[in-house]
């Protein structure tokens, strides 16, 4: 098995005992969903950052990968139907 893939599973599986564990626990799964949420924020929001640098260094867009944008534009997509979904209070 691919090491990029292998490392999804286990990361996938990882989770799926956290929630499972952390679930019945209000006062750490809070933290734990705020945890979770910082880091995908953070990871989303620098997804870029590679093209940028590499397209700033070449002084041109040749080569620009459509699914950089696409991967952003579908984590923002995703963001704004969960904000206008959302049954719960959403958090700051």
């Amino acid at each position: 098995m691919n090491r990029y893939w292998q490392f999804l599973l286990y990361l996938f599986i990882t989770l799926i005992a956290l929630e499972l564990l952390l679930s019945p626990l209000p006062t750490l799964y809070t933290f734990y969903s705020a945890a979770i949420g910082a880091l995908g924020l953070s990871i989303e929001a620098t997804l870029p950052l590679p093209q940028l640098l590499s397209n700033y260094r070449a002084r041109s867009c040749k080569g620009f990968r459509v699914s950089v944008l696409a991967s952003w534009i579908a984590g923002d997509l995703m963001k704004m139907f969960w904000f206008f979904n959302a049954t719960s209070e959403i958090p700051w």
